[in-house]
């Protein structure tokens, strides 16, 4: 139930209630986890107060078709989207069309929800947003994913933002364990030992020499192999300067703790500004990377412009 998180998520829990006793019901959330462990719980508990017919938030109604059910799969009015390997693919957004072009069963509105929007292809983020644009009366849908900056901006604009509290205590784990513990990364962790020495490496190069980078790329083999590679590294870059942009707003680090020193000279030769512009710039590649484009081109596009954002 949704009251259950009243304690350990006390902003979003009022953002959520108050959508149904304000009457400020969206027909699209983007819920931010900041690698809080519940989310998809947080979620699906939020759908069930908004199917909910008396919107109950703590004690479940026996005789409530919704709160009485456990087991989310089988509440007909709710549809969970997840990866279909790697991606989540236009033809799942198309069969979620057809259902949803069916009548609600227990009430008046249906609900689904895309656990990792951030695994959305370049098409299948197109479905989303003409869903998002030309929203149906009745339907309301739940984006999950761990930073806003994962996510196309146009589809950020479209939702109501709900951010979670962090709930690991990264102080006690370094940097690999939150890696793997929030599904970051694909490699084995002797594999991404290797790659985060490269990461770091190469975004102090970059810093310190600017698009001279580029004359080294080989040495950087390990991150950008094949696209791949290229994603995942750069999603891993964007954390780093995601950490950077926590550190000079004295806020605490969230994946890169033990990298302490490398963030603070990091964070002298940048501002917010251009901290936020490069996380978004980073982003915005790393989507174009999952077309059939020339992954050689790209790389050298971005750190051209990535050069003209640090002016």
């Amino acid at each position: 139930m949704l009251g259950d998180f009243e304690n350990s998520q006390k902003i979003a829990y009022k953002i959520a209630k108050n959508t149904v006793i304000k009457n400020k019901l969206s027909h699209a959330y983007l819920i931010e986890s900041n690698g809080y462990s519940k989310k998809n719980e947080f979620a699906l508990s939020f759908a069930k107060y908004l199917l909910c017919p008396n919107h109950h938030l703590t004690i479940p109604n026996e005789y409530c078709n919704i709160c009485s059910k456990e087991d989310i799969n089988n509440i007909l009015d709710i549809k969970i989207i997840k990866p279909d390997g790697m991606w989540i693919k236009k033809s799942q957004l198309e069969n979620l069309q057809e259902e949803f072009g069916k009548k609600a069963i227990d009430g008046n509105k249906k609900i689904y929800i895309i656990t990792d929007a951030d695994k959305l292809n370049a098409s299948s983020a197109n479905s989303i947003l003409k869903f998002l644009e030309e929203p149906e009366e009745g339907i309301i849908a739940i984006l999950l994913v761990d930073s806003l900056y994962q996510v196309l901006p146009t589809i950020v604009s479209r939702c109501q933002v709900i951010h979670l509290k962090n709930d690991i205590i990264n102080k006690n784990l370094n940097t690999i364990d939150i890696i793997i513990q929030n599904n970051i990364s694909y490699l084995e962790k002797e594999k991404l030992i290797e790659k985060i020495k490269q990461i770091i490496n190469f975004i102090k190069y970059f810093e310190t020499n600017k698009k001279d980078i580029l004359l080294h790329m080989t040495k950087y083999n390990l991150l950008f192999e094949n696209k791949e590679m290229v994603i995942d590294s750069l999603e891993l870059i964007i954390y780093f300067y995601k950490d950077v942009l926590n550190y000079l707003c004295e806020r605490n680090l969230e994946i890169y703790n033990d990298y302490e020193e490398d963030i603070e000279k990091i964070s002298k030769k940048n501002t917010i500004t251009n901290l936020c512009d490069k996380i978004n710039m980073i982003n915005d590649y790393k989507e174009k990377m999952k077309l059939n484009l020339n992954t050689n081109l790209m790389l050298d596009n971005m750190i051209n412009d990535l050069e003209e954002v640090s002016k």
